[in-house]
């Protein structure tokens, strides 16, 4: 049940800020990543500010768990917590995040560019040099800082030949454009889905899997956005079955920075965002 409900949270906040930024670029999202950082959140909100959050989150709290690094894949989330040193929180909340989220908790001067420098730092010891600023700067009334940094590298189950790499045709949405097309034909778990196709690529020791969907001909991914739902994700991944597939896939490399202010408003997160937000849990002073 709590992996569904992680499943559909992501769901929700891939669609949420897809269409509200209705951008003619590649979107990535980390929805484990921005759930842990909005948990870290929710554990010291009160009131209706956390009801909106846990609701955001479709009641799943992500804690720190073992994600399964082994001998073929490394996979890690850590935490931390950056406090302005002109501000005071309880020690029951950073004993929360210490215990439960395994997070690194500091004090720092948040006019001290040093500062600004030991966060990025952080992220990129974290993230093996992929992830190198997070912060630009902090001003005078920046205060706290909650970090998730996520790093994932695995190879595949079944790997693609490099041989059968070929240039082909990809509909982006800027158009038709050539690129390097992966292919394969193994047996894989396959479903078609009220016309659109998705197809499970395990990564090696099968715990991890990338799902690739693809909507139906002459069907844009703006035009398929808004029917992609909870209901419509699971009955897709409930039809998957093995069979035989040829497939072929881009290569690509995708960067994204999100500000996801919008996006968590739309999902019903607002009073954290007005001047009626309740975060008794971080500190006693609040409003």
């Amino acid at each position: 049940a709590a992996k569904l409900a992680s499943a559909n949270f992501a769901v929700e906040l891939f669609k949420t800020y897809a269409s509200a930024s209705e951008a003619e670029e590649n979107l990535l999202v980390s929805p484990y990543s921005a759930g842990v950082a909005l948990s870290m959140l929710a554990e010291g909100a009160e009131g209706q500010t956390r009801a909106e959050l846990d609701d955001a989150l479709n009641g799943c709290i992500f804690k720190a768990e073992d994600l399964g690094s082994n001998d073929s894949i490394v996979v890690k989330s850590a935490n931390s917590l950056w406090v302005g040193d002109n501000f005071s929180i309880k020690n029951k909340y950073v004993s929360l995040l210490e215990k439960d989220y395994d997070a690194f908790v500091t004090t720092q001067n948040f006019l001290d560019p040093a500062t600004v420098q030991a966060i990025n730092n952080w992220c990129s010891e974290n993230t093996e040099g992929k992830i190198k600023g997070i912060v630009d700067r902090l001003g005078s009334n920046d205060v706290m800082i909650l970090v998730n940094a996520l790093y994932f590298n695995a190879p595949w189950q079944k790997g693609f030949d490099a041989e059968s790499t070929r240039k082909g045709v990809f509909h982006s949405v800027k158009g038709d454009v050539q690129v390097d097309m992966m292919a394969q034909r193994n047996k894989l778990r396959y479903a078609q889905y009220q016309g659109c196709q998705m197809v499970e690529l395990p990564y090696a020791g099968g715990r991890y899997s990338m799902y690739v969907v693809l909507p139906p001909e002459g069907m844009d991914i703006n035009s398929m956005i808004p029917y992609i739902s909870e209901t419509a994700f699971n009955a897709a991944m409930g039809m998957l079955d093995q069979r035989e597939v040829i497939l072929t896939m881009p290569k690509f490399k995708l960067e994204t920075s999100l500000i996801l202010n919008d996006a968590l408003q739309d999902m019903g997160v607002e009073t954290a965002f007005s001047g009626a937000a309740d975060f008794k849990g971080i500190i006693d002073a609040w409003n």
